[in-house]
């Protein structure tokens, strides 16, 4: 009922009542007490406004009441039993009926399709892993019908590995990190905190009352949607609404953002800060080969607008999608360097693999990205691999570069936490639309963004002016 005929209604009665004990106390102060000292009687039937009032209110309460334990049965009792039908393999590929609710759990995938119902595990996890294979089961359905649903007569039933091997291809492994990591969060919040096992379709309440432990859990509104990403990704690739896209769950959303609003507070490096920590080089190492190394690494992570991670790894398992010595290309004009070519093979949102070459020119002055490249590889060599390698022949740390670095940005006096790796990218970005004037479809190329997410990068041009 609307909110403004509840109100009228509420007013009635109270009207009505009031009306009714009026005339009782009219009543009994102008009826004289008979001889025999009986009280006088007064009327106990109740006026035609109070008893409708009274009957209308009541029956406006019983049906929110009945409203509120539909909903509660809804969620303690599941209309639906879920069932867990494991992945198929390329050796022996056998079909059940499509399930009616996708559950996410640890079980090993078995070799056969056998529907079996899911026990609760206190310690499994689901995954993007089994989200695809949930997605494959619903295709398995469809080739169970087909009339030719032989493996060995290249029915539909044996384009189900290649499927599934195409679906985990979509996925990028470190969106695939991401995600495995929010579901597990998600599910561990179900478990312990609402006592249900986690299963997909979640209701929008569950995924608005996740939103709520998040931000009281001191969750930045930035990363909540991340994870919620997460969970629309699981339910999208099983055909199922998305409930983070409900009308409560973005208002929930967006009142975590009003409450506690996220900013980057990365500040840029800047021409002035970028030569000012290349002259600081000679003092934080010794070391020939680093100093040139870390020249190099500067200038090309500022003028290439490069994320660190395409030129330095943490571990060697990361080291084979860094930058190699042949993807780079030297021109030379009039027997002087002129541009360096960079060709970026592994990127953010490459989806494709296609290379990506960018130039970077030489500039005329002392602190020349060209110059000090050239200058690092005399030192480097032409062993074959990465192109920053260590005077042994290893990829360069990327620990003992951040080292370095803060060293460097400690001399310049400048504040270690306001400034990280990916403040080279941003100071290129911001230097490539307000000193070189290049458009938003430039900036992008060069950069190798997939939207126009670098706006969000372009600092003022005052911050050049940060010593």
């Amino acid at each position: 009922m609307p909110p403004k005929r509840r109100a009228a209604l509420q007013n009635q009665y109270v009207n009505a009542t009031v009306s009714k004990r009026s005339r009782i106390n009219q009543a009994s102060a102008s009826t004289a007490t008979s001889a025999s000292g009986a009280e006088p009687t007064i009327p106990v039937s109740s006026s035609p406004e109070v008893t409708m009032a009274s009957s209308q209110l009541q029956g406006l309460i019983r049906e929110a009441f009945e409203a509120g334990m539909q909903e509660a049965r809804a969620h303690i009792h599941p209309p639906a039993q879920p069932i867990d039908v494991p992945l198929p393999n390329a050796s022996a590929v056998q079909t059940a009926a499509t399930p009616t609710t996708v559950v996410l759990t640890t079980t090993p995938p078995s070799t056969q399709f056998t529907a079996t119902t899911v026990t609760a595990n206190m310690s499994s996890a689901p995954s993007t892993t089994m989200a695809i294979d949930k997605a494959v089961q619903r295709v398995a359905a469809f080739c169970k019908s087909s009339a030719n649903s032989s493996a060995s007569s290249g029915g539909p039933n044996s384009l189900l590995p290649t499927l599934s091997t195409l679906l985990n291809a979509s996925l990028a492994p470190a969106s695939r990190r991401i995600y495995d990591r929010a579901l597990s969060a998600i599910s561990q919040f179900s478990t312990v905190i609402l006592g249900q096992p986690f299963c997909i379709p979640v209701p929008h309440s569950t995924v608005a009352l996740y939103v709520a432990h998040a931000y009281q859990m001191g969750k930045a509104p930035g990363t909540i949607t991340s994870q919620l990403s997460a969970l629309g990704y699981v339910h999208k690739l099983n055909g199922l609404n998305d409930p983070t896209k409900s009308f409560f769950v973005r208002k929930v959303i967006q009142g975590a953002t009003r409450l506690a609003p996220s900013f980057d507070t990365r500040l840029p490096i800047t021409i002035p800060i970028l030569h000012s920590l290349c002259e600081q080089i000679c003092k934080v190492t010794s070391c020939p080969h680093e100093q040139s190394l870390l020249a190099a690494v500067f200038t090309l992570a500022f003028y290439a607008l490069a994320r660190l991670g395409e030129l330095l790894a943490y571990t060697s398992a990361q080291a084979k999608k860094l930058l190699q010595l042949a993807d780079v290309d030297v021109e030379f004009k009039d027997k002087r360097p002129n541009q360096i070519f960079i060709t970026f093979r592994h990127f953010k949102h490459n989806i494709s693999g296609k290379p990506h070459t960018i130039p970077v020119k030489a500039m005329p002055q002392k602190h020349c990205p060209v110059l000090y490249l050239i200058n690092y590889l005399k030192l480097r060599g032409s062993k074959a691999g990465c192109l920053f390698l260590t005077r042994q022949g290893l990829p360069f740390p990327r620990k003992r570069f951040d080292s370095l670095v803060q060293k460097c940005l400690s001399l310049c006096h400048l504040d270690v936490s306001r400034f990280k790796g990916h403040s080279f990218r941003i100071g290129g970005a911001s230097f490539a639309a307000n000193s070189l004037g290049l458009s938003d479809s430039q900036i992008r190329s060069l950069g190798r963004w997939k939207s126009d997410a670098f706006k969000v990068y372009i600092r003022s041009q005052g911050l050049a002016n940060i010593p």
